[in-house]
């Protein structure tokens, strides 16, 4: 019990902070148009890096992509048992993860060949107990770091390690090479990463009493819904 109390003394965060993180979370998670770009430009250099076998574009796409803030916004609706922020969350990430297979489907058919495809890389995208694991402490990072501000220039490190967009760039591939045990694994590595990134931050989320802003969380939502139809 000392050990529980130490550590919630330890990640105490303010209701003022909270309120600024809510805000930015919702914010942020809406698949408005600068989303979808950021999300496009993830996907696309995400798939040639796959395509051509090249670890360093993976990476490099995995930094910009936008994907893991609904996954957060998600958590957050599950903590606080919002419905309608658990609904946005899940309807915004769902047409975000077909935008990013149809993408990544149409970038691999039409302009690469066949034979220019590398499955060396794609081979490894597969649901193993080893990814459960890491999407679990990635999750746990993530929130730990949205929720402080000071930590929040290492969100994008931690965006890397949640494997969430190079799995749907494959099921895209997989797609166009007409690839079904592919595009099965590639699916279930997704669906893997996606629950083991939501459990650790609805878990946070509890833990730190983020039930005290859930009037902030639909004012912000009311305020986002004004600023996407106007």
């Amino acid at each position: 019990m000392k050990i529980i109390e130490f550590l919630r003394n330890s990640f105490r965060v303010k209701r003022s902070i909270k309120k600024e993180a809510v805000d930015k979370l919702i914010s942020v998670s809406t698949p408005d148009g600068e989303f979808l770009i950021l999300l496009l430009l993830s996907v696309l250099i995400i798939t040639v890096g796959l395509v051509l076998d090249n670890i360093f574009l993976v990476i490099g796409g995995m930094m910009v992509t936008p994907l893991l803030y609904p996954v957060l916004a998600t958590g957050l609706g599950i903590a606080i048992t919002d419905w309608k922020l658990l609904n946005r969350s899940l309807g915004g990430f769902t047409f975000s993860c077909l935008v990013a297979i149809v993408s990544s489907f149409l970038l691999a058919r039409f302009f690469f060949a066949v034979t220019e495809i590398s499955t060396s890389m794609i081979n490894s995208i597969e649901p193993r107990p080893a990814y459960f694991v890491i999407a679990i402490l990635a999750g746990v990072a993530a929130t730990i770091t949205w929720v402080r501000p000071n930590l929040s220039a290492a969100l994008p490190g931690v965006g890397v390690t949640a494997t969430l967009v190079p799995p749907l760039a494959t099921a895209g591939i997989s797609l166009a090479l007409a690839d079904w045990v592919f595009l099965r694994s590639s699916l279930a590595l997704f669906g893997l990463s996606f629950i083991g990134i939501v459990i650790p931050s609805a878990a946070i989320f509890f833990w730190l009493k983020f039930e005290e802003v859930e009037k902030q969380v639909e004012e912000s939502i009311e305020e986002e819904q004004k600023r996407l139809e106007g």
